[in-house]
């Protein structure tokens, strides 16, 4: 049935909830994942806004968080 799952990761419970179910659904049906995790920049701004300072900007801030997310959610 399912031959491509692509699943929306941003470290919450419900997303972890969402892969796990996913993770079931892909094996049963032999599909491939692909993790997506997508920021906001206003959130960051709102409450993250010192870090940038620190650690170059939003972006690498952004990317670097991303990056943990998806790490976590690849070894489910």
């Amino acid at each position: 049935m399912y031959k491509h799952l692509a699943i929306a990761i941003d470290g919450s419970r419900t997303s972890q909830n969402a892969l796990a179910h996913a993770c079931g659904l892909a094996k049963m049906n032999q599909a491939a994942i692909t993790l997506v995790h997508v920021s906001n920049p206003a959130e960051y701004m709102a409450t993250m806004a010192p870090e940038f300072l620190q650690y170059g900007g939003y972006e690498e801030v952004a990317t670097t968080q991303g990056n943990k997310i998806l790490d976590a959610a690849a070894e489910q």
